[in-house]
């Protein structure tokens, strides 16, 4: 009889353990994927003040979740961190007022500074895209940039192109770019001083 409490004892024990193991696994993976996540904040850049543009519980933000900053100088940035490269966007104010929207994507590889690569893509009336090599304190980096004139927020571009083997492809209309903020800051931004009486 005590043999049998014994075993009885022992198999109960087993199995708590046996439950609570995938339980604490599961919970060791969403603190992961947040660690993971939230080092892509100060990936490939000196400014540390990277924020997640859209938060989300423990585990359910990606590395390449959009980041905001506002720094004075710029205004809005968004960003978009991958392994292979980082998507940058910002939305401007041409001189008539129309929106216009930026937006840049570098490449972390070993370049010689200050110098170009022209491409074989052209855009709409035949002038090539140049590859800029730039230099960061975390190392050399391939980029260019492009810019869509009178946007419509409710149908961004997507950006879709093979720059001789250096491919983008972000899709601005996507869930995951909010540029509705970006919007209210370049309107709080024209904001004048009233008129003396």
């Amino acid at each position: 009889m005590k043999a049998l409490v014994r075993v009885m004892k022992w198999l109960i024990i087993t199995a708590a353990a046996l439950a609570v193991l995938p339980v604490a696994g599961y919970f060791g993976y969403l603190l992961y994927l947040d660690y993971q996540a939230n080092k892509a904040l100060t990936l490939r850049t000196d400014i540390s003040d990277w924020q997640w543009q859209k938060e989300r519980e423990l585990g359910y933000r990606r590395s390449s979740d959009v980041q905001l900053i506002t720094p004075e100088v710029i205004g809005y940035l968004m960003r978009r961190v991958y392994d292979d490269r980082v998507v940058y966007a910002r939305l401007m104010r041409g001189d008539d007022g129309a929106l216009k929207l930026k937006a840049n994507v570098s490449w972390p590889i070993d370049c010689e500074y200050g110098t170009s690569i022209e491409t074989s893509v052209t855009d709409s009336v035949g002038n090539s895209f140049d590859l800029m090599c730039l230099k960061w304190d975390w190392g050399n980096e391939l980029s260019i940039s492009v810019v869509w004139n009178d946007v419509d927020l409710d149908d961004l571009p997507h950006w879709s192109r093979n720059y001789d083997g250096f491919k983008v492809s972000e899709d601005f209309d996507d869930y995951a770019w909010d540029f509705q903020p970006a919007l209210r800051h370049l309107t709080l931004q024209s904001a004048k001083p009233p008129k003396a009486p």
